[in-house]
């Protein structure tokens, strides 16, 4: 989470918008994004990347246009080797979701074309849902 936030501070310096982050849940428009994420298992240290780490988003536009309230929601994966718990993973995909969210927030379309290129990966599986727990929750 902390990646996103680092990246929502230079995300206003580049173009104005400010982000507000909040741990508090909240209606607003609700984004769903498929990005590239780290995770370090906490049991048996094993660490792994994935194309598939699912992140859930509510923002909104304050009266002023440049200031954004937002709540993140990241979602956990198991360990591949222990299958142990759901772990949190870190965000490298910060400046694209961002950018994303900013595009669908001004011209209210999910069609929107980002100024920010998304994060290329070589997979090396596909996805394991019985993994992942947005997939656990029916989100994915």
């Amino acid at each position: 989470m902390w990646k996103l936030y680092q990246a929502a501070k230079q995300f206003k310096l580049s173009n104005g918008v400010k982000f507000i982050f909040t741990k508090n849940p909240m209606n607003g428009r609700q984004f769903h994004f498929n990005v590239k994420m780290a995770y370090k298992c906490s049991h048996c240290q094993n660490k792994w990347t994935s194309m598939e780490g699912f992140l859930e988003a509510f923002a909104f536009p304050t009266r002023k246009s440049s200031v954004m309230i937002v709540h993140v929601t990241i979602y956990g994966q198991k360990c591949h080797t222990c299958k142990n718990k759901f772990e949190k993973g870190s965000v490298l995909d910060a400046d694209y979701i961002l950018d994303k969210m900013y595009q669908r927030l001004i011209n209210k379309t999910k069609k929107s074309v980002p100024t920010v290129a998304k994060k290329q990966g070589h997979p090396k599986a596909n996805h394991q849902k019985q993994l992942c727990q947005a997939c656990a929750l029916g989100k994915h």
